[in-house]
């Protein structure tokens, strides 16, 4: 019997992480024109091993853009946004600005969680992952503290659970409104399919939320945002 491959050896992780990762987009086919040409042009570049502006790939949220893309339904999409994500992290190992280590350590917690070659993550599990890397860039604000806290004591991301939840939603923190609106945002602009459901539905979320929005606790402010976000 074969051996099952290790979290975050090479055999799990469908080229992120390599140094030298295949074409993929040989044969990329997607209906909608504006994701293959961004994924045509953004290959083309790390193909071509152009100086790629990091933290503006990032900023623009092209790197949102291509961790969303690791939902698709089309394996060779998300062959190719994993190619680019290889290609990227590779950029950024040898890029120098502020948030540089918080970035890495971000896609290391993703590839340390992926167990089988191009795996399809959850929309809900990308959309975070990309929320995550824009507030990494914003260190003005709180969730900035509460997002880098939580990668800090996480060496992977568990693809069966939405991250943080518990810690944002019952939070104690000053900010607690805050945390709290932040993660009913997420959950309900999260929610696209079936797959979306069930992770949610694995931690009992929907049954947290509404337990929570009938409870004395529970202010009209923020049963004004959970309805809207879950609604």
């Amino acid at each position: 019997m074969d051996s099952c491959p290790q979290r975050g050896s090479p055999e799990t992780l469908g080229g992120f992480g390599t140094t030298t990762p295949r074409n993929f987009l040989l044969t990329f086919s997607v209906t909608d024109k504006k994701i293959h040409e961004y994924f045509c042009s953004t290959q083309g570049t790390f193909v071509a091993e152009c100086v790629v502006a990091c933290h503006k790939f990032v900023e623009v949220n092209a790197l949102g853009l291509t961790v969303a893309a690791l939902s698709s339904y089309d394996s060779n999409m998300r062959a190719a946004a994993y190619f680019v994500l290889a290609s990227f992290r590779g950029h950024l190992e040898g890029a120098r600005f502020r948030e540089r280590s918080q970035l890495l350590y971000l896609l290391d917690a993703v590839q340390n969680g992926i167990r089988q070659p191009n795996l399809r993550f959850t929309f809900s599990l990308t959309l975070y992952v990309a929320r995550v890397a824009q507030q990494i860039l914003k260190p003005e604000e709180h969730m900035y503290i509460k997002v880098n806290r939580f990668l800090l004591s996480h060496q992977y991301l568990d693809l069966r659970k939405v991250p943080g939840f518990f810690q944002l939603f019952y939070s104690f923190d000053f900010e607690y409104k805050t945390e709290r609106e932040w993660i009913l945002r997420f959950l309900g602009e999260g929610l696209r399919d079936k797959h979306c459901y069930e992770l949610y539905d694995y931690q009992r979320i929907f049954q947290v939320v509404l337990s929570f929005f009938n409870s004395p606790l529970c202010d009209e402010g923020s049963q004004t945002v959970a309805a809207e976000r879950l609604r």
